[in-house]
């Protein structure tokens, strides 16, 4: 009789855990840092950052998603280090996908340019292909596309083909509560999410919470990267700002 009383009251522990984690946080998995909060004195130090901590997972990877948003300069930057790096470590890329809304390199001449929303079928066979002929391929997609957090996205179709991927997503950090009124990737729970980004924008807020009172020197580059799933990284990048003088 006590041992049935006493599982009986851990299933209802467990039980009430997974409905208070669903309600205060949201569906996102648990997150692994990778990069902890950090500032950084250019894009280049975070390409690097990004390799060195991973160099054995991307070079068992033929192929690597690489999501930022476009009209972001350093997202830019970024992607573009981390692919010249990798050759340097020789563990670069033979083929280069890019997403047509994503501004294309400066060296565009090996660049396959696609647009997902109307050849996506084009983008799978080239990406078949690189696998049959041992090429590892790198695709820059918009950073939505790229995340396996969120649902039914180019990721999510990529996977569906059984196509290996690791995945890159850049995203803005968040540096206050304040910045959360009106962010772009709003944490939605399970039943209420429309978006299909929901658990993603949980992603970011959980991420982003625990850096708030770390500040750095206002101005200065600021990010992490955790990882989110199973070969799915969550890269936060933004500016420290400025305290308000009370």
């Amino acid at each position: 009789m006590g041992n049935k009383v006493y599982w009986i009251g851990v299933a209802a522990v467990l039980t009430l855990g997974v409905i208070l984690a669903r309600h205060w946080g949201g569906s996102s998995p648990a997150s692994e840092p990778i990069l902890k909060f950090s500032s950084f004195s250019s894009t280049q130090e975070i390409a690097s950052s990004i390799l060195s901590n991973l160099e054995g997972d991307l070079a068992a990877a033929p192929v690597v998603l690489f999501g930022i948003e476009a009209e972001s300069p350093e997202h830019l930057e970024i992607v573009s280090q981390f692919i010249s790096e990798a050759k340097i470590r020789n563990i670069g890329y033979q083929r280069q996908v890019w997403d047509s809304q994503i501004p294309a390199p400066r060296d565009n001449s090996e660049v396959l340019r696609f647009d997902s929303r109307t050849h996506f079928s084009n983008v799978v066979a080239a990406l078949q292909q690189a696998l049959d002929a041992k090429d590892r391929t790198v695709v820059v997609v918009p950073a939505t596309f790229s995340s396996q957090l969120a649902e039914q996205n180019f990721a999510q179709a990529i996977k569906s083909y059984k196509i290996p991927i690791l995945s890159f997503s850049v995203f803005p950090l968040l540096r206050s509560r304040e910045q959360e009124n009106g962010f772009s990737y709003p944490c939605n729970v399970e039943g209420t999410d429309r978006t299909g980004i929901g658990r993603l924008g949980c992603a970011i807020l959980q991420a982003s919470r625990p850096s708030y009172r770390n500040k750095k020197s206002p101005g200065s580059m600021v990010g992490l990267m955790n990882r989110v799933g199973e070969n799915d990284y969550l890269i936060l990048l933004g500016r420290e700002v400025r305290q308000e003088s009370k």
